[in-house]
């Protein structure tokens, strides 16, 4: 994902997957500054997750910025949901971040449980063979390390290390439709069969294979069949090149 020598501002919300992401980076001495976000919605609970990220970047030198949003304010203004909007302000202030201090990518602690649950969300909803990937690795400055990993594999790497993070009592909430497929839906597959996380982690690959070959197939008709001019978009019907 990464090329010799760039930087990385990392999201660390304090919880076990981003602490183990954090721990990582640093073993592997790759240049990297931590972003934090508050988004006012757990009181207490919210500034004990921004303290723990803080001392854990003091305590190892890393450059560490946290920002506080209004994200009720924000979802009442837009229409949004409460979670979109907090993901609309958090990526749009990272992106900031990165730009500001120069920094190559943002990774996030995204791993392969959060991809099976947006596998089934998206289809539950309705989605194209794009949706069906679950999450991708890397678009565009954006990475994802960690999504060959189980959450169950982070939490025991994050023992044996000895991390320290916060468990966020809003995830056993089953009023978000994604704790909801995590804690009712996705169990009932693990009955089916014990393997489940090994058996979509080979699938969703299999779909990323076959979504970034069909696009570049049909990027390859793009560039054949259609043409811009001073009207608009010129489609070639009779060009059958290669196609």
């Amino acid at each position: 994902l990464l090329a010799q020598g760039e930087s990385v501002l990392l999201a660390v919300s304090g919880g076990v997957d981003s602490m183990v992401l954090l721990d990582l980076f640093h073993q592997m001495k790759i240049p990297i500054a931590v972003a934090h976000c508050n988004f006012q919605l757990r009181g207490e609970d919210a500034d004990q997750d921004e303290a723990l990220v803080h001392d854990s970047c003091e305590s190892l030198n890393i450059p560490f910025f946290s920002c506080s949003f209004d994200t009720k304010g924000h979802a009442k203004r837009t229409g949004m949901s409460t979670q979109m909007a907090a993901r609309e302000l958090r990526y749009t202030w990272f992106e900031e971040l990165r730009t500001e201090h120069r920094l190559q990518y943002v990774a996030t602690a995204h791993h392969l449980d959060d991809a099976i649950e947006t596998f089934f969300l998206n289809l539950s909803r309705g989605t194209s063979l794009r949706g069906l990937r679950g999450i991708a690795m890397k678009n565009g400055q954006i990475i994802r390390p960690l999504l060959c990993f189980s959450k169950e594999e982070l939490i025991q790497y994050a023992s044996e290390k000895n991390i320290q993070w916060r468990e966020d009592a809003s995830n056993e909430s089953t009023d978000y439709q994604r704790n909801l497929v995590r804690k009712e839906i996705i169990p009932l597959f693990e009955k089916l069969n014990p393997d489940f996380g090994a058996v979509m982690q080979t699938n969703l690959e299999k779909l990323a294979a076959r979504y970034d070959t069909s696009e570049k197939h049909f990027e390859r008709l793009r560039h054949q069949l259609i043409e811009k001019d001073e009207e608009g978009f010129l489609i070639q019907k009779n060009n059958r090149r290669n196609s």
